[in-house]
């Protein structure tokens, strides 16, 4: 009888245990979840993740510097087009990394500053050098910006056509 009183004890405090764990499981499920609803199937974003192995804050944050660039050098047409095909732009450009605290942090001794103006100086990717401080400031190596390129090019086309991406590409890299 004892014997039964002290498993039916240990089964008692267990319970809350389990419960709580339980309860955090859900929780986990449950944001996942939501994480998953923000992204559409197939976005942008969900493609950088698993084509480059970045971050969800890091695939935003690089699409939107992409992106910020482009809405500066586009045609107001060509650039709503564009934002007519990437779902979410507004929320891609908010997460980009603020240029100006960026190219501060950089003049502040910063190596994206002399890779800017070397890229300047060659008149080579000019508007690529300038990506590499956001980039950066993301947590990635700078070389990250020519990773993104080819699979944001390849999503706008896909999206949009092979004129919409060629806009974007004149856009980000001259020419």
């Amino acid at each position: 009888m004892r014997a039964l009183m002290v498993t039916a004890l240990l089964l008692a405090s267990a319970l809350p245990v389990q419960a709580m764990s339980l309860g955090k499981l859900g929780d986990a499920l449950k944001s996942a979840t939501q994480t998953k609803a923000t992204q559409p199937q197939g976005s942008l974003v969900e493609t950088l993740m698993s084509s480059l192995g970045v971050s969800q804050d890091q695939a935003t944050g690089g699409a939107g510097a992409l992106f910020a660039l482009a809405k500066d050098k586009m045609s107001n047409t060509d650039f709503a087009k564009l934002s007519q095909v990437v779902p979410g732009m507004d929320k891609l450009l908010a997460a980009a990394p603020d240029a100006a605290q960026v190219d501060s942090d950089a003049q502040n001794g910063g190596n994206s500053s002399l890779l800017g103006k070397a890229g300047a100086l060659l008149g080579a990717d000019s508007n690529l050098a300038t990506l590499n401080g956001a980039f950066e400031s993301l947590g990635m190596d700078s070389g990250m910006v020519r990773q993104f390129l080819p699979t944001v090019l390849d999503y706008v086309q896909s999206k949009g056509g092979t004129e919409l991406m060629q806009s974007l590409k004149t856009a980000l890299l001259g020419g």
